[in-house]
């Protein structure tokens, strides 16, 4: 039987269409997906990831995805930085307010209607880090390391830059990766606080991966991936690449 069953995907078209006999569903999917971070959660930190939730609203599950700024019919859960290392970074950004989890990389759980996603997305709003992405990236050896870190991903990841929770045909997959020429090509298209950066692994409902006695380490092996391009894109004082920014988008003019 798998974790998520059919009922806890369309609760969500449920509740979205104002239908009250829905909200048992709603709360079940809520509930499974509580679960589900309670028994990934110590897991990731026993593992040393540099993820956490504590920078994020104070309800664990939101009913909104970083994906999209449109009111989609979904449940989520994130993980990104710290509280500390957030306040930094929206400091940096000349914020003072309340921490965004839109304005940092954020690795999400989403569930929809149509299956669950397990992503890493850099949103537009999350300039600072797409910035230091680009900067990076303008530097020949990062830019074959990240390359590198897309080929050891299992086949069945997408990458792109498009916004919205759902698959969108702009994608390239790790199963049939171009060139590195190609890539390249593509990676300059990007357009920091501009597009979305995503990669990630889009289960239909009814997977078997999801079977209830596999979900979590099926979970936890999409985490553990995505986090190595999160560790690659994310800024901090280790991993700051903003001073070759400008050079790169003149370089690009």
């Amino acid at each position: 039987m798998t974790y998520f069953t059919q009922e806890n995907f369309t609760a969500l078209l449920s509740a979205q269409s104002g239908n009250l006999g829905g909200e048992a569903g709603l709360q079940s999917t809520y509930n499974r997906l509580i679960e589900l971070h309670q028994a990934l959660y110590p897991r990731l930190r026993k593992h040393g990831f540099n993820l956490h939730t504590d920078a994020l609203p104070q309800s664990r599950v939101l009913a909104e995805s970083v994906s999209t700024l449109m009111s989609e019919e979904t449940l989520t859960i994130s993980y990104t930085r710290s509280l500390t290392q957030a306040q930094a970074v929206e400091s940096m950004m000349g914020r003072e307010d309340q921490i965004e989890p839109r304005r940092h990389p954020i690795i999400e759980l989403r569930v929809t209607p149509y299956g669950l996603t397990v992503e890493l997305i850099i949103s537009p709003d999350a300039w600072c880090d797409q910035q230091n992405f680009v900067g990076k990236i303008s530097i020949d050896q990062h830019r074959t390391a990240f390359s590198k870190l897309l080929a050891k991903l299992n086949g069945d990841y997408c990458f792109g830059f498009w916004g919205g929770t759902e698959l969108s045909d702009m994608h390239l997959s790790t199963a049939k990766m171009p060139p590195a020429r190609i890539v390249g090509d593509w990676l300059n298209t990007f357009a920091a606080g501009r597009d979305y950066l995503r990669v990630g692994h889009w289960y239909e409902p009814g997977d078997p991966a999801l079977n209830a006695e596999n979900i979590v380490s099926e979970v936890f092996n999409r985490v553990r991936d995505l986090y190595t391009l999160y560790d690659f894109i994310a800024w901090t004082s280790n991993n700051n690449f903003h001073h070759f920014y400008s050079k790169a988008v003149a370089a690009q003019a």
